[in-house]
């Protein structure tokens, strides 16, 4: 008994074939459809959130808030000892400083990458700062050079300079705590015991200008670019301040940009929507008008004894239907390569995917090549 084979077709006009229609197989529209939905589908984005490090009873901790409502998600996110700084790459790393330098985790999972990150440090490592040209610069006591800021490979953790900038300069550093760079490749260095903020070549490690900032500062243990040419300095004084600078001349634009911070400054942290966090001893985590500096929730998270602070974007994950799309491309070469020790299969594949032209009168009673 003969069986007649019918395939799904999709009719549509051919404009230079008047009267006749182009019949393509379902196998072919199926193909076409997921590579074009591959291609304009948008990866769901994670919702953004903060990592709070802070100290209960002798026992350190890392916890991770809602950055909208400042609820807990993970409290704590994972133990450490003493998260005095975090920064977040664009590839979701997290580095924290700790007792001998600086670790790598994970910033949406909370997973030990690389413990020993960034070592050589005698029982402070500091801040932390990323520049754009993937180096990781830190602050702290070395073993032997006193007061340093060390560059690193941010990738591999390499040591591209220990000892990048350190005491032996001509302008010593003094108790250097904050560090950010900007991309001009300045390096802006607090000196806690000198009241300023020296300017460094972040590519060399030349002194620019020791004294950038050198009126009305207290304490100064905290420094943040917000990417509008302002450079932000908390004070760790108990009545401490946030102030905001010219970051090309050091030019202050208003010293109490932000007054009143009882406990003293100890981490700045902005996200996409101009606000800025600001973490301070006694109260937590405030949220504030990153241009006005008006307040929006003064105890955004209320939490004693906090230690640093860090906002992250999670990295989307891939698009399932991108992922399909390259598994049905793989397929594909897959059943290419096999040409030669089979052209059968190639010709059952060119014959799923050819696209044939009919009478329109009879279009619906085509089939699909064999």
């Amino acid at each position: 008994m003969n069986t007649k084979r019918t395939t799904l077709v999709l009719a549509v006009p051919l404009p230079l074939r008047t009267g006749r229609v182009a019949i393509v197989p379902a196998s072919l529209l199926c193909l076409v459809t997921l590579m074009a939905t591959a291609f304009t589908a948008r990866p769901a984005q994670a919702a953004p959130f903060l990592l709070v490090g802070s100290i209960a009873n002798n026992s350190g901790t890392v916890s991770k808030y809602d950055a909208v409502t400042g609820a807990a998600i993970n409290v704590p996110f994972f133990p450490w000892s003493f998260a005095q700084s975090m920064v977040v790459d664009q590839n979701n790393h997290l580095f924290v400083t700790g007792v001998t330098g600086a670790s790598e985790f994970n910033a949406t999972t909370g997973a030990t990458i690389n413990p020993n990150f960034a070592t050589g440090f005698n029982d402070d490592a500091w801040r932390l700062a990323l520049d754009g040209n993937n180096h990781l610069f830190v602050s702290g006591v070395a073993n032997i050079d006193g007061n340093i800021v060390g560059k690193y490979d941010a990738t591999t953790g390499a040591t591209i300079n220990a000892g990048f900038i350190q005491e032996p300069n001509p302008q010593s550093l003094s108790n250097p705590r904050g560090i950010a760079v900007d991309n001009k490749n300045h390096l802006f260095v607090s000196n806690t015991n000198a009241n300023t903020v020296a300017e460094y070549d972040a590519t060399t490690g030349a002194m620019i200008n020791p004294t950038f900032i050198h009126q009305g500062l207290h304490d100064p243990g905290v420094l943040l670019l917000d990417g509008l040419g302002h450079l932000l300095v908390g004070d760790n004084f108990d009545t401490a301040t946030v102030g905001m600078y010219d970051a090309t001349t050091g030019a202050t634009i208003n010293a109490a940009f932000i007054p009143g911070l009882t406990g003293g400054t100890v981490a700045l942290a902005l996200d996409g929507s101009n606000h800025l966090f600001v973490a301070n001893n006694n109260v937590g985590v405030g949220e504030y008008d990153a241009t006005t500096g008006a307040i929006i929730d003064e105890h955004f998270i209320q939490l004693r004894s906090v230690t640093g602070l860090a906002f992250v974007t999670p990295v989307p994950e891939a698009s399932t239907f991108v992922l399909a799309a390259l598994g049905f491309l793989s397929l594909l070469t897959y059943i290419r390569q096999r040409r030669r020790r089979s052209p059968s299969s190639l010709n059952r594949l060119k014959g799923l995917l050819r696209i044939k032209a009919v009478p329109m009168s009879s279009w619906n009673e085509a089939s699909a090549p064999s």
